[in-house]
């Protein structure tokens, strides 16, 4: 029996199929994955990782400083610009909290 959803045919999934699809919990992202950042984190010693924890906190505290400083003095003109200027600050911050996430999430699991 086929399943429409959106105009689309689709197959009921089996629960096997279903079951090998979704992430455990626990699990790094498949963007994490892609980037190769987890076998660099998994291949770290405890030493190495907890430095690149403190480096990693380091970078989101200047990502954020930056975009305080940026979203704190808004132009006059040319909003355009700083509005991109702010998202590009946005996205940095989303990035450094990201891998300070997937360190400490990687130095909790050996912790266990």
């Amino acid at each position: 029996q086929l399943v429409r959803a959106m105009g689309k045919r689709k197959k009921p999934k089996d629960d096997e199929e279903a079951a090998a699809e979704e992430p455990a919990t626990g699990q790094i992202s498949r963007k994490a994955q892609k980037k190769g950042l987890i076998a660099a984190l998994q291949d770290l010693g405890t030493a190495e990782l907890e430095e690149r924890e403190r480096q990693c906190a380091e970078d989101l505290r200047k990502a954020r400083i930056s975009q305080a400083q940026i979203r704190a003095d808004p132009p006059t003109s040319n909003r355009i610009h700083w509005q991109r200027q702010i998202t590009y600050a946005n996205n940095a911050v989303h990035k450094a909290h990201e891998a300070h996430n997937d360190v400490r999430r990687e130095l909790e699991k050996r912790r266990r």
